[in-house]
């Protein structure tokens, strides 16, 4: 069982290479930018609710992005979107994690 503790927005963590060469804008991602791109993701089994929240926010605006690699821990979902292979959706306090090559961005929708 859960019981929360604290609400975060969800941001998106891209690849800093994505500002530069304009795949999202400088303040903040929306969803036609990111459908055609890899989604990092923790597996289903491994967090179950943080799964559900990030694909439901997909699926309740009929979308969702290819499937990309997936991993356990928040600081290796990190550092795959640093190595420029997709994006994630992270809580908002993972900004803290400052990794070169990192955009933490919030989403319009």
């Amino acid at each position: 069982s859960y019981r929360p503790l604290r609400r975060e927005t969800l941001l998106a963590a891209v690849p800093a290479e994505w500002l530069a060469d304009g795949t999202v804008g400088p303040e903040h991602v929306a969803l036609a930018q990111l459908e055609a791109r890899p989604l990092i993701l923790f597996p289903r089994q491994a967090a179950p609710a943080l799964h559900d929240l990030i694909t439901g926010w997909f699926v309740r605006r009929g979308a969702m992005p290819s499937a990309g690699q997936q991993a356990v821990q928040m600081q290796t979902i990190v550092g795959l979107v640093s190595a420029g292979l997709g994006f994630a959706l992270v809580p908002e306090s993972l900004r803290g994690l400052a990794r070169d090559g990192v955009a933490y961005l919030p989403l319009s929708e």
